[in-house]
């Protein structure tokens, strides 16, 4: 008898879960409309189904009656909101689809919005170098990090000092990646591709987003190459400076971005890199130009190189140009031409001076005798006075005779000379040619 009963409840159980989850379906589609069987099936736990059962066959062995389904089944306080919906959206209802959840991402922040400055000080190598801007780096250091400990030879990072000492201990590295493309004395400069060296380009575009406000690239590294700036200190190649370029350009800028380090500045290191930029341009056969907006150091950089290279250029050429014809020798865009010689004050448009004499009169004899002792008196005088012009145009030749829009612009020397001490441009370049190894 007790095989019999225990088989009895095996068998009793197994139909009775079926028929109580079929029954529960029914009734809540009844009352919840056309709510799906897979929302309403997790909700009976497994153990308020043996309740239930359970509860089942023991009034069935004392009652041959069976209750009502809403006194069997216990239904959890929470089923109803599993079972409650959210309304249906347009495309949902087109397509005849159960909603289902989907994780959304945050939104991206604007990057129009200035951000407070959340690294006090960087510790790269030797130096203690305050920060000036705010860069993304991990949420981990917190929103505050006092110091920031940047490895020299491979620019990882870390907010603990006993880190990046452990690190040191294991960190090989010291020549950076990618092959060398100028080499003077102490200084190197090395060209990286961001698709090959990624985490070392990502890298180091957190690092300058320190120092750079108008940056916006930090982790999209594949379309660039960067020419990094090297000084060797104790047989080791540690980044100062860098820029870098587009691999594909539709608009020809031969530089998306320009940071020297403020320990290095002033060392005529930013020249050095805008110069290697155009020697890249210069090298491919296109007239190139920086993306706009310029930081303020990098205009600053931008127009002492521009002038430069234009009065250097002028000064060594005879007769007639446009202004396309020095974009092409100097490979400097056009509109950064007419800007740098408007600030400089050299587009200066000079109508030539016509002298008109009045009509001869008819008078007397008398006063025309009189009238010709002044006039030769006043031959004399202009005569010294033209000879004292010549030698001024000996000393003043014509250097260019520049055409802008159909306007004819004539730039002497002593205006180029001018314009070299109002602004104290520096004619010296940085980059040697001798030093170019493409």
């Amino acid at each position: 008898m007790v095989k019999n009963n225990t088989h009895f409840g095996v068998e009793k159980i197994s139909t009775s879960t079926h028929t109580l989850k079929t029954l529960f379906i029914e009734q809540r589609r009844m009352t919840c409309k056309c709510v799906p069987a897979a929302t309403l099936v997790p909700a009976l736990t497994q153990k308020n189904i043996l309740v239930s059962i359970t509860n089942v066959i023991l009034k069935n062995k004392t009652k041959n009656s069976t209750l009502p389904l809403k006194v069997l089944v216990s239904e959890p306080p929470d089923t109803l909101a599993h079972a409650r919906k959210r309304p249906r959206t347009t495309e949902e209802e087109g397509n005849g689809r159960s909603p289902s959840k989907r994780v959304s991402t945050p939104p991206l922040l604007d990057t129009a919005i200035e951000r407070a400055r959340n690294v006090d000080t960087v510790v790269y190598g030797l130096y203690d170098i305050g920060a000036w801007y705010y860069s993304p780096y991990p949420s981990e250091f917190g929103p505050n990090i006092d110091k920031l400990y940047i490895c020299e030879h491979c620019l990882r990072y870390t907010n603990e000092e006993n880190q990046l000492r452990v690190h040191k201990l294991n960190c090989k590295k010291r020549k950076l990646p990618g092959r060398v493309m100028y080499q003077q004395g102490n200084i190197k400069i090395y060209e990286i591709d961001g698709r090959e060296q990624k985490l070392f380009c990502q890298n180091l575009c957190l690092m300058a987003k320190l120092f750079v406000d108008h940056k916006t690239l930090y982790y999209d590294t594949e379309g660039f190459k960067f020419y990094v700036l090297t000084e060797q200190i104790k047989r080791s190649d540690i980044m100062v400076g860098y820029f870098s370029k587009e691999k594909l350009s539709y608009d020809n800028y031969n530089l998306a971005c320009i940071m020297v380090l403020p320990t290095h500045q002033r060392k005529g290191y930013g020249r050095l890199l805008i110069e290697m930029s155009y020697a890249l341009s210069k090298k491919e056969g296109v007239v190139g130009s920086p993306e706009k907006p310029l930081s303020t150091l990098g205009a600053l950089g931008y127009r002492a190189y521009w002038a430069s290279t234009l009065i250097s250029f002028m000064r060594t050429f005879r007769g007639d140009i446009s202004i396309c014809d020095i974009s092409k020798e100097t490979c400097i865009h056009e509109e950064d031409i007419v800007s740098t010689l408007s600030r400089l004050g050299l587009l200066v448009y000079s109508k030539p001076l016509t002298i008109s004499l009045p009509p001869i009169s008819e008078p007397e004899q008398q006063q025309q005798q009189q009238q010709k002792e002044q006039h030769q008196q006043q031959k004399e005088q202009h005569q010294q006075k033209e000879q004292k012009k010549e030698q001024e145009k000996e000393q003043e030749k014509e250097v260019v005779h520049v055409t802008v829009e159909s306007l004819n612009i004539y730039i002497t020397e002593s205006m180029l000379d001018k314009a070299v001490e109002t602004y104290r441009i520096s004619l010296t370049p940085r980059l040697l040619p001798e030093c170019i190894l493409f």
